[in-house]
């Protein structure tokens, strides 16, 4: 049997989920179709059958195929390739969902539109991400930010077409040229010259190399303002210039300050403080400094350091240094304790004042010694004037009694004083000799007949002298 139209239709059918065909001849309709059903051929020789199924797989339809309907075609359970034809593919319909990636068949394959069919809009998720040649550039979204994070954005210019016009990015290194930077605030390094505009702000440690600052420059911050990467002259302005707080010249070598030659001589360094303002040279180390008052066109003229004295203290001083003071007039002078041993002077020493300290020695020049035994029993006092107390042993009448003193501070050519403070009325005392290193004192009892018992208490100075 030769049923060349049914198989025709069989295969029409099968295109539907379900089948709504009349009858064929004397042969009942079916409806539905699971794919065991027979479809017989013609071979040629004898007919045969094939099943529904095996007419559908591998099918060839020279035809084309053609869907109607609003039903779905379900696909999803072929894990096969799905390949179009190799001509123009059109999908109809207002919009096509895919539920994984859409990619070419090999890498640089195939072109998203081309140059007269190009898409209308582009719409892409938060955190979607734009990758050109597996992470050469990559361009991320965020929310309200849209990041390079590798590679560079350049915008070309119309007008001049090369890639050195462009937008650069926060890290790279740029040249601008010819342009008016309007109250901006600089970070890093900026290289070449700049007219800024407005109230320009310099970040912390910024380095720009010949700007043109017309309305000003203000730091602010505790951040350190350095030059110190510079070679060359640092130049002020012409008007007045102000350094607040303290100026440092911290040269490595040989630091200066130094006013520039061949201008007026109205120049001047003026240190213009309060109670505590001056000028100090306070050297570090043992080679000391100079302070040099200069002209070499007159050579022999007299050079004048002027020191004003309004009714202040102003003075030339070494505070801690040893020096001795030639052709001097000291007028009224306060001398503090001495740091010496002895005070020389030339033309003679006076006290002109009716009370007071006078002329004389000072607590702690002296001190005091007790006789041990009886009148002649010598004591030891090295100081320059001292108190020595006698015992109560009895001193016959119109006898002298001498002892003595050892004392180191004694030359043989000083001259030794004593006094009584205290003792029997009738006893004298007096210096009897000196030597060095030593003197004595000779007590004499004055009373015709009566003996002396009493403790006498003597003071003494040694008033140093000389026989040449």
């Amino acid at each position: 049997m030769k049923l060349h139209s049914l198989i025709l239709v069989t295969a029409a059918l099968a295109a539907a989920s379900s089948l709504h065909a009349g009858t064929a001849g004397s042969y009942p309709a079916k409806t539905t179709l699971d794919g065991t059903e027979k479809v017989y051929l013609d071979d040629g020789t004898a007919d045969k059958h094939a099943t529904i199924a095996t007419v559908w797989k591998g099918m060839i339809l020279s035809g084309g195929l053609t869907a109607r309907g609003s039903t779905a075609y379900d696909f999803s359970g072929s894990t096969g390739a799905f390949k179009s034809s190799t001509g123009l593919n059109v999908f109809g319909g207002s919009t096509h969902s895919f539920a994984g990636k859409l990619f070419p068949a090999s890498d640089d394959g195939a072109a998203l539109g081309d140059g007269t069919h190009g898409f209308s809009d582009l719409f892409l998720a938060s955190g979607a991400v734009l990758n050109f040649n597996n992470s050469n550039v990559v361009l991320t979204h965020s929310s309200g930010i849209l990041t390079l994070s590798t590679g560079d954005l350049r915008i070309v210019s119309a007008n001049v077409g090369t890639n050195t016009n462009s937008v650069p990015t926060l890290s790279s290194t740029s040249t601008f040229t010819n342009k008016t930077l309007t109250a901006p605030v600089l970070g890093g390094t900026v290289t070449g010259t700049y007219t800024l505009g407005g109230t320009p702000t310099l970040g912390s440690g910024i380095a720009v190399i010949s700007p043109v600052i017309t309305t000003g420059l203000t730091a602010s911050g505790s951040a350190a303002n350095t030059f110190v990467g510079s070679t060359g002259t640092f130049i002020t302005s012409t008007g007045a210039n102000t350094l607040s707080g303290a100026v440092t010249i911290n040269a490595a070598t040989t630091p200066s300050l130094t006013t520039a030659s061949g201008k007026t001589n109205s120049g001047f360094v003026l240190v213009n403080g309060k109670t505590s303002g001056g000028l100090k040279l306070l050297p570090t180390d043992a080679s000391g400094f100079t302070l040099t008052v200069q002209n070499a066109a007159i050579a022999t003229a007299d050079r004048t350091l002027t020191l004003p004295d309004p009714g202040g203290s102003d003075s030339v001083a070494y505070l801690a240094l040893a020096q001795t003071l030639t052709n001097k007039t000291f007028v009224a002078p306060v001398l503090g304790a001495a740091t010496g041993t002895s005070l020389a002077v030339a033309a003679g020493l006076t006290s002109s004042g009716p009370t007071g300290a006078g002329i004389g020695y000072a607590s702690g020049a002296g001190g005091s010694v007790t006789q041990a035994t009886n009148r002649t029993t010598g004591v030891t006092l090295s100081k320059l004037s001292g108190r020595i107390t006698t015992t109560a042993s009895s001193m016959a009448a119109q006898t002298p009694t001498t002892f003595t003193v050892t004392n180191t501070t004694v030359a043989a050519t000083d001259v030794v004083t004593v006094a009584k403070v205290s003792g029997d009325a009738d006893t004298q005392c007096w210096v009897n000799s000196v030597g060095s290193g030593s003197f004595t004192v000779t007590l004499f009892n004055t009373h015709a007949s009566a003996a002396d018992t009493t403790a006498f208490v003597l003071n003494y100075a040694v008033l140093k002298a000389v026989a040449n």
